[in-house]
């Protein structure tokens, strides 16, 4: 167009300086890092919409498309769910997110070995030598045979408690970075509730939930997949050697094997009673427009 119009034909005011940041469809990109970002206003302002809804414990027609004039009652789950947003809302690291994870996942940085059984769990770390291992109480035999701890369930819990004991050490020092952990495990259900963050069954809710938080405060990116359990022998061995023999070849496998310890604090993740917002760190986002739930974060 230059060449045939002249030097004139392009109106250089209608064009934007040349720059590797910039703020497209209502996100932060940085070209040099590779990354986006979620601005600061846009955070405070979901933040204020999700704590207005716990506080009134209610959502309007254009909040949740309820009938024209009427209002929702928040059920039990959607306010689980609501405070799982918040914390993440307040703690995830949503700034300079690499868009390598946007698309197919990269190679993992870690990858973590499970099983679970009707007597117990056990989560391996071939990488440092270290594993976890847990052994269910009289209660959770109890809920075993009645079908409320699925074996699906279990897989999922061995997962998160496995996060929960090494994720923190993963924690990545500049906040450019994701450390992506790969869980091998022997149940396809558990391999797609990981994923997907997603699931019917309220005991892996709670432990999406779990494991939603830690991906973003953490800044961990975490994918499973499934691995045979007659692959996968030294985790299945791990979740049944309580005693007998299974337990003597368990010792002489793990001669040079450190055990990672499962806190009382931690164990019991799937259930709603323990809950990772609770006990929270500081809040990272908290400011003058975010104080007060329901306000309309105007600062007077």
């Amino acid at each position: 167009m230059l060449a045939i119009l002249g030097p004139r034909s392009i109106n250089e005011k209608k064009f934007t300086r040349w720059s590797t940041q910039l703020r497209a469809l209502g996100l932060d990109w940085d070209t040099d890092l590779r990354s986006v970002s979620m601005p600061e206003e846009k955070i405070a302002k979901a933040l204020l919409r999700v704590q207005a809804m716990l506080w009134y414990k209610s959502a309007t027609r254009t909040q949740l498309r309820a009938p024209r004039w009427g209002k929702i009652t928040i059920s039990e789950g959607a306010i689980l769910d609501l405070q799982w947003f918040q914390h993440i809302l307040q703690q995830g690291r949503l700034c300079s997110v690499p868009l390598k994870f946007f698309g197919d996942l990269p190679a993992p940085d870690v990858q973590l070995y499970m099983d679970a059984s009707d007597s117990g769990l056990c989560a391996l770390h071939p990488a440092k030598g270290e594993y976890n291992r847990l052994q269910f109480e009289d209660e959770e035999r109890l809920l075993i045979r009645q079908g409320r701890l699925s074996i699906n369930i279990r897989e999922q819990l061995g997962a998160v408690l496995a996060l929960l004991c090494w994720g923190r050490e993963w924690c990545p020092r500049t906040t450019s970075e994701v450390i992506h952990v790969r869980c091998w495990i022997d149940n396809r259900s558990a391999v797609a509730w990981c994923n997907n963050l997603n699931s019917r069954e309220p005991l892996s809710q709670e432990l999406n939930r779990v494991l939603g938080s830690i991906e973003a405060q953490w800044a961990l990116h975490v994918s499973a997949e499934h691995l045979p359990g007659a692959v996968n022998t030294m985790a299945d061995l791990g979740s049944r050697a309580w005693d007998g023999h299974r337990l003597t070849k368990w010792k002489l496998l793990t001669k040079t094997w450190t055990q990672i310890p499962i806190s009382n604090a931690i164990r019991k993740s799937y259930s709603a009673k323990w809950s990772v917002f609770n006990n929270a760190p500081s809040l990272n986002h908290l400011n003058v427009n975010t104080k007060e739930p329901g306000s309309s974060g105007k600062v007077l």
